[in-house]
């Protein structure tokens, strides 16, 4: 992405932004230092003086402007400036440091997937500041309303940017503004006034399997012998697990004598544990993979090329789409608006349509948009329902 992101703002070379000049003394009928700061009412340099008539013996003038010029360019040079009166106690710091810190802090509390999507934007937003000229003495002070518009609007203006992804990177943004908040940076969110983009503008396009489709992926993956892929794919659809919950499996979690997935609170997306049920169906192609690993090796490690096997390496979530986009979309002729994750969606409904008890539909898909009926439902307790152990949609009608 980060190729992309390194295209988007290409239009024009920007001078690079001097954020103050240094003190020089000045000798004549009157002697003063002279230096220039940033001034954010203008957002320029602004020039100021400092006399120093006062001391007559010029040795002792001399002396004391020298000391005075190496105090004022030391202060200038840790981002002071006599022109900003208020501002948080660390907001003479450098922006690209403080981007830093909080990149390494982030990397230590957030997930792999997580980590590269913040790297991601954190690109993104250095690629826009080099391009606009702000250099590596650029001081978080900068990081204003005027920043926050100019950014948003060039990443509005690029054409590969739809509005979904316009909204994340502006979540990101307000994020990380919140977390210089904070610490002591700066006093405000520069992004709060920006508003996002409208929900009707956003609406996802991935949409559910035909029968016909599900026929042609099932026979493209079995033709291929990729039961490994083929599990995942049912385990999406018949179970509605997420992409992240599939690879973070390990071999014990699977029963195939009680046909039960255990999805443990340490990988599930609402920090508890929950039970899926095996349909009968799927327990066939369960079989075709090495369940007799040892139990703590993930059921889907990283294999040559697009595979999964057994073991101790835990795979990205990419390899999943990888495949899915490189190699099932262009063999099947299917366009972008059938995902991976089109499965879960295709799952839910068949399940509702073949007549499964929506209380069982979200047990089993763990989800929160029936969270009313949730109110009054109990999990499974570690058995497996019936009605969704003889469900067989994803073959039927074909």
């Amino acid at each position: 992405m980060f190729s992309e992101e390194k295209k988007m703002f290409p239009t024009q070379t920007y001078r690079p932004r001097i954020e103050y000049m240094p003190a020089r003394l000045t000798r004549g009928k009157s002697w003063y230092i002279s230096f220039y700061a940033y001034d954010p009412e203008t957002d320029a340099l602004r020039r100021c003086r400092v006399k120093i008539n006062r001391i007559k013996d010029k040795n002792e003038r001399r002396t004391a402007a020298v000391a005075m010029i190496r105090e004022i360019n030391q202060q200038l040079h840790n981002g002071w400036s006599p022109f900003i009166k208020h501002g948080c106690a660390r907001s003479h710091e450098l922006l690209f440091e403080i981007l830093d810190r909080f990149q390494r802090q982030k990397t230590k509390e957030l997930e792999p997937n997580s980590v590269r999507s913040y790297n991601s934007y954190l690109k993104t937003l250095r690629s826009w500041l080099d391009s606009r000229g702000y250099g590596p003495v650029t001081y978080v002070r900068s990081f204003d309303r005027n920043m926050a518009a100019s950014l948003m609007l060039d990443i509005d203006m690029n054409p590969r940017i739809s509005s979904r992804t316009y909204n994340n990177y502006l979540r990101f943004f307000r994020n990380l503004a919140n977390w210089m908040i904070q610490y002591n940076y700066i006093s405000e969110n520069p992004f709060a006034q920006i508003r996002k983009k409208e929900r009707r503008l956003t609406r996802k396009t991935r949409r559910t399997l035909t029968d016909a489709e599900k026929r042609q992926l099932f026979d493209f993956l079995v033709a291929r012998k990729r039961y490994d892929y083929l599990v995942m794919c049912l385990l999406c659809y018949y179970c509605l697990m997420r992409d992240k919950e599939i690879l973070s499996l390990r071999v014990r979690d699977i029963s195939i004598k009680k046909q039960l997935v255990r999805v443990g609170e340490d990988i599930a997306k609402n920090d508890h544990t929950s039970w899926r049920t095996i349909p009968d169906e799927m327990v066939h192609w369960l079989l075709k993979l090495d369940l007799c690993a040892p139990g703590d090796c993930y059921l889907f490690s990283p294999g040559k090329d697009y595979t999964f096997v057994p073991g101790t390496e835990r795979a990205c979530e990419r390899r999943i789409g990888r495949y899915w986009s490189d190699v099932i979309r262009p063999a099947l002729g299917w366009g972008l608006d059938l995902q991976f994750y089109s499965l879960k969606d295709t799952g839910i409904t068949d399940m509702a349509t073949a007549g499964v008890p929506l209380n069982l539909v979200k047990e089993q898909a763990d989800h929160s948009s029936l969270e009313m009926t949730g109110i009054y439902m109990g999990d499974s307790g570690g058995k497996a329902h019936e009605s969704i152990k003889k469900i067989s949609t994803f073959l039927q009608k074909m």
